[in-house]
């Protein structure tokens, strides 16, 4: 997987990255995930497609997301290949081409999830976006398109496939109670979901901060002519009033947003509404 990214790429991803949908499933695999990690594939101004990797036991989950130009999360197509090498063959060699057993392995999985049939994508010869990953093999997709699930925020039903797939996952390799691999919780996505940046907090910080020494420079400060002190406090108040309170407020709105699914947040959240790929009932 490339990080390296393009001017336009980032400005693609800005966009993205604007609707919750998305957003909540980058800041999961990047803070939440185990061993979690997200890595781009392909941006542009029609559909993008990233790769979500974390961490399944001694194995590693890959999965390919095919995001739309508003940021809804159309399709997740799953790669179990190095799940199926670690815990299936249990090989130590690196495995070139995955065969029937690799196949009936992906059906098995499927067939535990018991998705919908108008969710479920099937590709016989899929090409995954790893670099350098050159086989094609049998996988299957879920497509987001109508799809709801109770148990996650309506900001995230990406969150929802993930747990089924990852809970069949631990049914057909007989993993169970302490022995269970899924390690996903609704409490670590909506933190993550939630989740306001460090250097955010550092310029709500800087804002308060900019507050108190303007009404400080106004107060304590003789040695300025009156003029001066009152201009340069406004200003620090000016500026300390829009880094701290206003972008704290934002915060705080965001959150209230995000668990009531309404304000800013609803509108700026858009669901897949068209498929990418044919599915199993069509």
């Amino acid at each position: 997987m490339s990080n390296n990214k393009s001017n336009q790429e980032w400005e693609i991803e800005k966009v993205l990255i604007d609707n919750p949908m998305y957003s909540s499933l980058a800041a999961y695999f990047n803070t939440k995930a185990p061993q979690g990690r997200l890595g781009r594939v392909k941006f542009t101004d029609t559909d993008s497609v990233v790769i979500c990797v974390m961490g399944y036991g001694k194995a590693r989950l890959y999965l390919d997301v095919h995001v739309e130009k508003n940021g809804a999360i159309n399709t997740m197509v799953f790669d179990f290949r190095d799940i199926f090498d670690k815990y299936i063959t249990k090989t130590k060699e690196i495995v070139k081409e995955h065969g029937e057993d690799y196949e009936e392995f992906v059906f098995k999985v499927l067939r535990q999830a018991n998705f919908d049939p108008k969710n479920v994508c099937l590709f016989s010869n899929y090409k995954g976006g790893i670099e350098d990953d050159e086989e094609k093999y049998p996988a299957f997709g879920i497509s987001l398109v109508g799809y709801t699930n109770p148990k996650f925020n309506t900001f995230t039903p990406w969150a929802g496939v993930l747990d089924e797939v990852l809970n069949a996952l631990d049914a057909v390799n007989g993993f169970v109670d302490k022995d269970k691999k899924n390690r996903l919780t609704k409490k670590d996505v909506d933190a993550a979901a939630i989740k306001f940046p460090v250097k955010g907090w550092i310029m709500i910080g800087l804002g308060y901060a900019a507050i108190v020494g303007g009404l400080a420079l106004v107060i304590f400060n003789r040695s300025w002519p009156a003029f001066l002190r009152w201009i340069v406090a406004i200003i620090l108040i000016l500026l300390g009033s829009f880094f701290g309170p206003m972008i704290h407020l934002s915060v705080h709105s965001d959150k209230k947003n995000y668990y009531n699914n309404s304000g800013d947040l609803l509108k700026k959240f858009h669901r897949a509404e068209h498929k990418m790929f044919p599915t199993v009932k069509e």
